[in-house]
């Protein structure tokens, strides 16, 4: 049994910090990070198996001899750099989770539209890692499976806690099923990116941001407008009128239309991608071209900024 590798650390005394894995020495803990860092770069545009390791080595400056003495095989290297993703994925969701001056809603639909920023800035290119290790990965690799629901787990719990907090502000009502909405937003969040590296249309993702934050404060209750009644009970001098509740319905039924589509195109893509790659750990070439989405970036700004207003 190898011995726990020694602790990481900084720059000590002008050298590299090394660490021990009982494998033949101390190495440069930086070859590791530089590996990870690349990895985080090309996984997302290219996916699992289009992404060459050599290739990544070289972008890295890391000799091959590292990247097996760091992490022995492709699947392990995917799965670090997918957990190293997820930290960073999940400190961008609590930079708005713990922002109380916001409405949930406006919480939720905040770290969406950071999300939705980015995407576009790379020219609809650069997915989130854990949607792409879903399409090549989930279906295939039963070994890797697990780890992959782990990580949604982990984003699923995040929304969970955060929805719980709408219930004790006010935000959503107490009888709500949390666990229902925090797996629509899930389903949205995630789904919504696999659809548009088709339809590459900034109106879409707008759409899905609504749904997003209807999804987290439909039927809220504000505190200033007074202590509800039973669930389902309204005041009468509270009531809408039917042309009202009318229109409610007509744009409630437009948002369940927009979700079906959503989840009907990402079930298409799921199944066209699993005919694509067959379930085996090869490397095949290929390169995305480099992100040139500057114009639909600004264009996503004025978007996203005229549907929260």
């Amino acid at each position: 049994m190898c011995p726990a590798r020694a602790a990481v650390g900084p720059l000590q005394g002008g050298r590299l910090t090394t660490s021990n894995s009982g494998r033949g020495g101390a190495r440069p803990t930086t070859h590791r990070n530089q590996m990870l860092a690349e990895g985080r770069k090309q996984f997302p545009v290219r996916g699992f198996h289009a992404t060459k390791i050599d290739e990544i080595l070289d972008a890295a400056g890391v000799p091959k001899g590292s990247f097996y003495y760091h992490f022995g095989s492709k699947s392990v290297f995917g799965l670090l750099v997918l957990d190293d993703y997820m930290k960073s994925h999940l400190e961008l969701f609590g930079s708005w989770s713990s922002r109380d001056d916001l409405p949930i809603a406006e919480r939720f639909g905040g770290y969406f539209d950071d999300l939705v920023r980015e995407f576009v800035t790379s020219d609809y290119s650069k997915l989130c890692l854990l949607s792409r290790f879903s399409t090549d990965l989930a279906a295939t690799d039963p070994s890797l499976r697990p780890e992959i629901n782990k990580a949604y787990d982990r984003l699923l719990g995040a929304f969970l806690e955060l929805l719980g907090e709408g219930i004790t502000r006010g935000d959503l009502p107490a009888d709500v099923d949390i666990h229902q909405r925090a797996s629509s937003i899930l389903a949205l969040t995630q789904g919504a990116f696999i659809v548009a590296l088709a339809n590459r249309d900034v109106d879409y993702l707008a759409t899905v941001s609504a749904i997003v934050r209807q999804l987290a404060a439909a039927d809220g209750v504000s505190p200033s407008v007074g202590l509800p009644g039973p669930p389902g009970h309204r005041r009468r001098a509270d009531r809408p009128s039917d042309d009202a509740l009318a229109d409610e319905n007509r744009q409630l039924r437009e948002r369940v239309a927009d979700l079906e589509r959503v989840l009907r195109a990402a079930s298409a893509y799921f199944a066209s991608e699993l005919d694509q790659n067959p379930a085996v750990d090869q490397e095949v070439g290929g390169r995305t071209s480099p992100p040139t989405g500057r114009a639909d970036t600004t264009r996503a700004h004025a978007t996203l900024r005229q549907r929260r207003t």
